[in-house]
């Protein structure tokens, strides 16, 4: 453990996870680069175990020809470590939980020698080929400042024989740091024990120890056994060994047996062994107060004091104060500044200007630099910073003092014993005017002002000089942590590019986040942070100008703007606009976990407060009544959604409100679904009138009085369609008018034209409207499809049918290869016409389907009367209550004429469509058995019908006009 923690510099976007100083283990006196558990992975079928090795038949003293370097050597098992217990007999193996198993993890301690020294054994069983790498390849670290590396055997065990390779063994120092990149020193070394020839199944044994440990600890004792890892583990042995007259307390820690006490002679010894332990997952979002794995807690200190004084002594500051930092000092003061703003110009300084580097080598792990070298170089980690802060602070009479941290256990650091193991960073306490501030110095980039800059959740701190018990950091509550979205959607030009804006607004720590963001990571990647996923759903959206920064540390606010472009908005239908507006930050707040079952709490790190507003200007005012607002509200979080109307703007309006920061196992799945019902409030839709229908309704009401007077009128489903699409092509005649000409929107008005002009049977006024579209969006579906019908409405089959043909095959629906199936037939190719049906059954359903089926027959009928065998085994699977169900039975002689006719004229209702449909069929079985005449006299009745709409009127008036009747 080291108190170099990074700086406060986050590069994720919005509200990132705590990114921690140093991940520190419990017991950081027992070794953490050979790690006995294997990277999480999905449960893999076991391979043939190895041989249980007992750890007797390890080798002993005989060691393997000397080998050594800096800080390492080769050498025997020191003479203390004692033998694990053997594997219990018949005992039921821990199931296998992922790529890998332990036979045997043994961490030995022993505090009775003149220098302190732990030693390591670990056998591991590669039980898939992805464990191979880990397994053969051992990692040793140690810090040769003040440690040495003893390598005592590298073993394989196969089909029960063990074969030693540490002689042959590659080993590699590798003196890389590990946290360069983070701007951390430490000078700790890594051994890479690479072994050769490790197969699934084999069992890996590596035994070192190091001795010598950190002197800035001064002697004392503190860590602990863990007691489970990721990896199931056979046998499971801790052992420490100290001076009989030093006190050790113990503490379990998600664990309630204490350790086994031993004396021997001058030495107590503690001992916990565990048999056949069960793997434990690590969760994603699990807290960092929660304890993950079962551990006993193992320390010297009898209480905070003690840790207090130890402390005391490391950031004790020098008196007098040196003359450089008094000098600065009285710069400040020279300032004009009181009180607060004093406080935070010095915070500023320290955080700002000086930069954050990490030596911590040696005691220098803890112990840090005097304030005046710090002040010189401008270069310091955190406990740097602190002791220069605290310093200059005290220099111009504020009481200031460190308070030690944990980012790795953060509030769970009150389960644990006293110990210096525990802190990974330090900040300072400062009591100011009967208020107490908590300030972190290795933040960049926070307000300036002391009540209006951001808090990270620090939970407990031990303040040194003050450090008795430890202290609850609370939040402040002007430290503020939220986000105000705004979207402006300008829809008053329909058919036009339609302008959007984002703004987005910051406070507290949310602005220091993105602040720090922009500064780490620049405009570019905070524009796609914040955009990407807008550009995902709506497609050709573009930038207009540069992104708009207002950053005013002052106030502690971040702003954010860009504008956009969308080029085609919303989808038409029949004189509105139907839209869709996603808050897409609130799906980024409304996040959880994939699985429902958890074993340790699931973390909720998000602001405290999100606003989202959203504002759409109309192209006309709308009038109806908005929906009752809705409210969603668990023990974690509160979310709310409504809709405000006023005159041409709507305004969808959502709020988060986080409650607390966890959600504990029992909860998930209840408040999974509260965020599911939350982030469905998250979208909002809204129907845009194109014109004011109040001005249009007489004309509409004329239409109507005109329909109804017309020859033929008759109350039935066939006069609805009728009526609905000649309402629609008025509709839309008035819409196009209020779009822009020649744009998207236009061209899906004129398509909506093109199909009620087909299905009231004006085909030359759809083939108009369907070009017209087609000159905007030459590659329209729906345009291509109202111009093929159009076409072979007025009789141009070979037209219509290559009309058809470029539709990109890869959005040809079902019902297009219908079309073009029985535009096939008709021009005298059934097969063909039966191999695009045939296409266009298997790729449709309901009636769509059924009436492919029903030209598939005719189609294959026409190839040497195959029709009831192309579709007799899909019959039965037809509702012979339907009149698709009885035309198929008639078509294949299992219903007669007759009876299919009842069936049609059942509803008076679709009495005329049902008719139409039944004459055709007839009229095509007819044909096919040569009853030419009959057939043309069923093609007329279905004509008769003026069911205009149906694809087989149009058929039987092409059968008619090439009968040239």
């Amino acid at each position: 453990m080291t108190l170099a923690c990074r700086p406060r510099r986050i590069a994720r976007w919005l509200w990132p996870a705590l990114a921690l100083c140093l991940a520190t283990s419990l017991g950081a006196q027992t070794p953490t680069a050979v790690r006995p558990a294997s990277p999480a992975a999905k449960p893999v079928k076991p391979a043939k175990p190895a041989a249980q090795v007992p750890a007797a038949a390890a080798p002993a003293a005989s060691a393997p020809a000397a080998r050594s370097g800096k800080g390492w050597k080769v050498g025997p098992i020191p003479a203390w470590v004692v033998a694990p217990p053997a594997p219990q007999v018949g005992a039921t193996p821990a199931p296998n939980v992922g790529g890998r198993r332990e036979q045997l993890v043994d961490f030995q301690l022993n505090h009775a020698l003149p220098k302190p020294q732990f030693f390591v054994r670990v056998r591991s069983v590669a039980l898939d080929a992805s464990a191979l790498g880990s397994v053969s390849q051992l990692q040793v670290g140690f810090n040769p400042a003040y440690q040495t590396a003893v390598l005592h055997h590298a073993s394989v065990i196969r089909d029960g024989q063990r074969s030693e390779r540490l002689l042959e063994a590659r080993i590699e120092p590798m003196r890389r740091e590990q946290r360069l990149e983070q701007q951390v020193l430490d000078g700790n070394e890594t051994l890479l024990v690479v072994l050769a020839d490790v197969r699934v199944g084999d069992a890996v044994e590596l035994a070192y120890s190091v001795e010598g440990e950190n002197p800035i600890f001064e002697g004392r004792m503190s860590g602990g056994m863990r007691l489970a890892y990721e990896s199931p583990v056979d046998v499971l042995h801790h052992r420490w060994t100290a001076p009989a007259e030093r006190k050790l307390f113990t503490k379990g820690l998600a664990w309630e047996t204490a350790p086994e006490r031993s004396t021997d002679g001058k030495h107590q010894v503690l001992t916990m062994s565990r048999q056949q332990v069960a793997g434990i997952a690590q969760e994603p979002f699990t807290p960092p107060w929660f304890k993950t794995y079962p551990a006993i807690d193992i320390s010297e200190y009898s209480n905070w004091a003690e840790v207090d004084a130890w402390a005391q002594r490391l950031f004790a500051l020098p008196t007098p104060t040196p003359a450089a930092v008094a000098a600065k000092a009285a710069s400040f003061k020279d300032k004009g500044l009181q009180g607060e703003a004093l406080v935070s110009e010095v915070l500023r300084f320290v955080q700002d200007e000086v930069r954050y580097l990490s030596v911590s080598l040696g005691e220098s792990s803890h112990r840090p630099k005097p304030p005046q070298q710090t002040l010189a170089e401008l270069l310091g980690d955190c406990k740097d910073k602190v002791v220069l802060l605290n310093a200059l602070l005290r220099e111009l009479g504020f009481d200031a003092k460190p308070a030690l941290v944990s980012f790795l256990r953060n509030r769970g650091i009150r389960d644990y014993l006293p110990s210096h193991e525990l802190f990974d960073h330090v900040i300072t306490r400062v009591d100011l005017n009967g208020r107490t501030w908590y300030l972190d110095a290795t933040i960049n980039g926070q307000g300036l002002a002391l009540d209006r800059r951001g808090q990270l959740p620090y939970g407990a701190a031990l303040v040194v000089g003050a450090g008795n018990e430890l202290q609850t950091v609370p939040e402040p509550p002007s430290a503020l942590n939220q986000m105000e979205f705004e979207h402006r959607w300008d829809l008053s030009q329909p058919g036009r590019a339609t302008p959007f804006e984002i703004v987005m607004k910051t406070h507290g720590l949310a602005a220091e986040r993105w602040r720090a963001g922009l500064a780490s990571a620049g405009m570019d990647a905070m524009v796609q942070a914040l955009t990407g996923g807008y550009a995902r759903v709506l497609p050709g959206l573009k930038t207009v100008g540069a992104g708009v920064v207002n950053d005013d540390r002052s106030n502690n606010t971040f702003e954010f703007r860009q504008k956009f472009e969308v080029p085609d908005f919303g989808t038409y239908n029949r004189g509105y606009l139907d839209t869709e507006y996603g808050a897409m930050e609130m799906l980024d707040v409304l996040t959880g976990p994939a699985e429902t079952q958890r074993r340790t709490p699931f973390m909720v790190d998000q602001p405290r407060r999100v606003d989202s507003r959203i504002l759409i200007t109309t192209p006309q005012a709308l009038t109806f009544n908005p929906p009752a607002p809705s409210e969603v509200a668990d023990r974690q979080f509160r979310y709310s959604a409504r809709l405000d109307l006023q005159g041409p703007v709507a305004t969808f309006v959502r709020r988060y409100e986080r409650r607390d920061n966890q959600v504990l196992p029992a909860e998930l799945s209840a408040w999974r679904e509260k965020i599911t019902q939350a982030r469905q409030f998250s979208f909002g839709r809204l129907r845009l009138p194109l014109f004011d229908f109040a001005s249009a309704r007489p004309d509409l009401e004329k239409l109507e009085r005109r329909l109804r007077g017309a020859r033929g009128w008759r109350n039935d489903s066939l006069q609805e369609i009728l009526t609905r699409n000649e309402f629609g092509r008025f509709i839309d005649t008035l819409a196009l008018a209020k779009v822009a000409p020649n744009s998207h929107l236009a061209a899906k008005v004129l398509t909506a034209r093109a199909v009620a002009n087909n299905l009231v049977a004006d085909f030359a006024a759809g083939r108009t409207d369907a070009e017209q579209a087609l000159a905007i969006l030459p590659d329209s579906t729906e345009a291509l499809d109202a111009l093929a019908v159009a076409q072979l409405g007025a009789g141009k089959a070979e037209e219509a049918l290559a009309t058809f043909a470029r539709i990109t095959p890869a959005t040809r629906s079902a019902a297009v290869a219908s079309w073009m199936g029985s535009i096939n037939l008709l021009l005298g190719r059934p097969a063909e016409a039966e191999a695009l049906l045939r296409d266009a059954v298997a790729n449709a359903n309901g009636d769509e389907r059924e009436f492919a089926l029903a030209w598939l027959y005719l189609a294959a009928e026409r190839q040497g009367g195959r029709g009831k065998a192309a579709i007799e085994e899909h019959v039965d699977g037809t509702d012979a209550k339907k009149l698709t169900g009885a035309l198929l039975r008639f078509l294949v002689g299992s219903l007669d004429r007759e009876a299919l006719m009842r069936k049609a004229n059942e509803k008076p209702e679709m009495e005329r469509l049902n008719l139409a449909e039944a004459h055709f069929f007839i009229g095509q079985r007819q044909l096919a058995q040569g009853q030419r005449e009959e057939a043309l006299r069923s093609f007329q009745r279905a004509v008769d019908t003026q069911a205009a709409p149906y694809r087989e009127v149009t058929f039987a008036k092409l059968e008619l006009q090439r009968a040239g009747r």
